[in-house]
């Protein structure tokens, strides 16, 4: 009886182990749950402006939004798109996709401030049948880079224009 409770404890560990590692995203391998970029800095409300434009010339809807002089926060709708042919060799059968982008200032200041990107996937697999969270391919991952550098380099043509 001891034995099977120290197994189990030692296999809940190891699932929250690789869980938190899934959810991380931030060492660039392909399978992570999220692609993550830092898009350097702009003022939270040009990335209030000018985020807008960029979702929706990559056809995503802005389910949540929050933006003051300080502080910026948009989360699109999930997204569905055909699977790329390296999620379909996984086994993928269905993605779906959303994207956050978030910025802020230091309080008191209207300075620049630090612009986070954030993309999700959900798929679904054909032996399961199951949606989970994750598998960031190599391919998904370029796409996401593509709206990424997208919206980098909106928010850096602004400041240049400002400078």
């Amino acid at each position: 009886m001891r034995r099977t409770l120290v197994g189990l404890a030692l296999a809940a560990a190891m699932l929250v182990a690789a869980g938190c590692a899934a959810a991380s995203g931030g060492g660039g391998g392909s399978g992570e749950a999220v692609y993550r970029r830092n898009l350097g800095r702009a003022t939270p409300l040009d990335v209030a402006r000018y985020t807008r434009v960029i979702l929706q010339r990559f056809h995503y809807q802005i389910e949540r939004a929050d933006s003051t002089e300080y502080y910026t926060f948009f989360e699109t709708r999930w997204r569905g798109r055909y699977p790329f042919q390296d999620e379909l060799d996984s086994g993928v059968v269905e993605v779906t996709s959303r994207l956050t982008i978030r910025a802020r200032a230091i309080r008191g200041t209207l300075s620049l401030a630090p612009v986070e990107f954030t993309a999700e996937n959900m798929v679904r697999m054909r032996e399961s049948g199951e949606w989970r969270r994750g598998l960031m391919t190599p391919m998904a991952r370029e796409y996401f880079r593509d709206i990424a550098d997208a919206l980098k380099q909106e928010f850096d043509a602004h400041m240049r224009v400002r400078g």
